[in-house]
């Protein structure tokens, strides 16, 4: 991506003012040439499809402002995430109580962008903020005072570090303020019956980084999060890239009896991610003049092959995102040039996804999450142990094997699939190429099918990758080497 683009562009940019370029032109070409009139027109439909290009690639750009929500509380294909999310804050608030969420899922899955909605709702629901400090909100009723703290884990140098900045936060006028400040100095102000606020609702993004060797950085935290004689209520939520955080770093909690909700923010899938795409596409402004209108600027077909790609990579919608900025961008360096019309088409889809993925069979498979990993090792060991049969491999039957198989050695890390996020799974690896769903052998023809397959439950599945290839792609992550060889 250029340098220019990580600029965040106006909505609706300033029209480019054509009167000097016409007195430019003028100064070296007779009004009544026919060049003179050539380079006008261009420069007029230069400067519409310039402001149209422009409109468009902000809606794609990275940390983009645009609202991508269908509502006041969700964002689009997230509305039971969001559900889940506003009434734990709601009701938690609305019982005076300490409590905790853990929210979990790959990166660019939307876990952050909803959180920062809810909590907008949050706000609306429960009060008006302060005029002096945003963070501070008073009650509809006037009867309590909430402090809101949102972090990134990220930009703390030292994880002990977070109970200082935490206490300054909630302590501005703090006489100590220059003595580092511990968990139990946290601990101790919480309780203090002279602190002003009846409700603390905490937001920690990238809690992966709080992670220490003796855990007891996060371990204070979820307790300070379940104390409900604290003074000050503690209702905190903490986002991670993780699958399975608090079973793979946190096996304390449940034996101290903390036990933190806990929500999963699933890859996209292509369906989801044309929901979204189309929806950001509808907020262009109609073109009077084109009845299509610049929303049309990228082909239905160019943005579901945008969608597939996309969801192959691990569902990351910043994927998508960035395939359809740098198909507009394209275009309008072909249009400039005189080669193509103002819509991004499939093979501009297809150019900018082979510059920016590849074929590398290697590339993908590293690029695939553990879940997926974890399928795919599954697969490869089930063709081992049936080789010998003649018999087909359904998803089905991978199903089985995987809840035999792979569970019972990896139950510790990563969280059980059901059974609609493993067929999820399994289109996301036959997107990406890794595998072959067919739909069995066609009576009196012989073969299988090329046909797509409707019913991926039922459809026979074989591995693409080679084992020798997976090994080495495995070989360092211990559960994957179980799995692909027990």
């Amino acid at each position: 991506m250029t340098k220019s683009s990580m600029v965040q562009l106006p909505l609706t940019p300033p029209t480019t003012p054509t009167a000097k370029r016409v007195i430019d032109i003028s100064n070296s070409t007779s009004l009544g040439s026919p060049l003179k009139k050539k380079r006008l027109f261009n420069t007029q439909k230069s400067s519409s499809e310039s402001s149209t290009f422009l409109r468009a690639k902000s809606l794609f750009q990275r940390g983009s402002q645009i609202s991508h929500s269908s509502g006041e509380s969700h964002l689009v294909s997230r509305e039971k995430e969001a559900s889940i999310l506003n009434d734990f804050l709601i009701e938690n608030y609305s019982k005076k109580c300490s409590n905790s969420l853990y929210i979990s899922g790959p990166p660019g899955t939307g876990k952050t962008a909803q959180v920062s909605l809810s909590l907008d709702h949050f706000l609306k629901s429960i009060g008006s903020p302060s005029k002096s400090d945003p963070s501070i909100v008073h009650s509809h009723d006037k009867s309590q005072w909430v402090k809101i703290i949102t972090m990134n884990c990220m930009t703390i140098s030292n994880p002990e570090n977070i109970f200082h900045e935490i206490y300054n936060q909630l302590d501005t006028h703090s006489i100590t303020g220059n003595r580092k400040k511990s968990a139990d100095d946290l601990f101790m102000l919480l309780q203090n019956k002279s602190i002003k606020f009846n409700t603390i609702v905490l937001f920690l993004d990238e809690m992966d980084y709080l992670i220490t060797r003796d855990q007891q950085v996060l371990f204070k935290l979820f307790q300070f999060a379940s104390t409900q004689l604290l003074t000050s209520k503690l209702i905190l939520v903490g986002i991670s890239n993780s699958l399975d955080f608090t079973d793979k770093f946190l096996p304390r909690l449940k034996r101290n009896r903390l036990c933190p909700q806990s929500m999963q923010f699933l890859p996209y899938n292509a369906s989801q991610i044309r929901q979204i795409i189309m929806e950001r596409l509808s907020t262009l402004t109609e073109d009077k003049e084109n009845e299509q209108g610049p929303r049309h600027i990228i082909h239905p077909t160019a943005v579901q092959m945008c969608c597939v790609k996309a969801a192959a990579v691990a569902g990351d919608l910043r994927k998508a995102f960035d395939i359809c900025y740098k198909s507009i961008e394209l275009v309008e360096e072909e249009c400039a040039m005189g080669k193509s019309q103002a819509t991004v088409l499939i093979s501009h889809v297809a150019r900018v996804c082979n510059a920016t993925f590849g074929d590398n069979l290697g590339q993908r498979l590293n690029k695939l999450n553990l879940l997926q990993k974890a399928i795919l090792c599954c697969l490869v060991n089930l063709e081992k142990k049936r080789s010998l049969s003649s018999a087909e491999n359904k998803v089905n039957q991978l199903y089985e094997h995987y809840l035999k198989h792979c569970v019972p050695k990896v139950e510790q890390l990563l969280s059980t699939v059901k059974k609609g996020e493993f067929l999820e799974l399994v289109s996301a690896l036959e997107a990406s190429g890794l595998v072959s769903l067919t739909a069995g052998k066609l009576g009196g023809r012989g073969g299988n099918s090329i046909v797509p397959v409707v019913d991926t439950a039922n459809a026979v599945i074989k591995s693409r990758v080679p084992s020798d290839m997976l090994a080495m792609v495995v070989k360092e992550i211990g559960v994957l080497k179980k799995l692909l060889y027990n």
